[in-house]
């Protein structure tokens, strides 16, 4: 398990990441108390690169992710959510890469 990264909030109650739990990919958001959460279908332990891909279209979002050799697989997740607004998030705290999640690891926000 891995965060791949994490964009916070300064005030914590808002933020978005890409991470990596027993193999899957997983784009969540918090924003207003209420966490929306995209999981692939299939896992990801090959030690192939994949290309992640994460799009919304009003209400929606999907997940996609491919294997760099374009070779696509069934791996997209639709759900339905509120408009998430990243602007609170400019010039906030990006985190890139960590084997644990920073919230629980203790980093700061500054």
């Amino acid at each position: 398990d891995a965060s791949i990264f994490k964009v916070i909030s300064e005030d914590r109650k808002t933020y978005t990441s890409l991470l990596l739990s027993a193999g899957y990919v997983v784009w969540e958001t918090v924003s207003g108390g209420i966490l929306s959460t995209l999981k692939s279908q299939n896992q990801y332990i090959t030690g192939q690169w994949v290309q992640i891909f994460v799009e919304r279209d009003g209400m929606q979002m999907k997940l996609l992710v491919n294997y760099i050799d374009g070779i696509s697989i069934s791996s997209v997740t639709n759900i339905s959510l509120q408009f998430l607004d990243l602007t609170p998030l400019d010039n906030k705290n990006i985190i890139f890469g960590s084997a644990q999640n920073p919230i629980q690891a203790g980093y700061t926000v500054n």
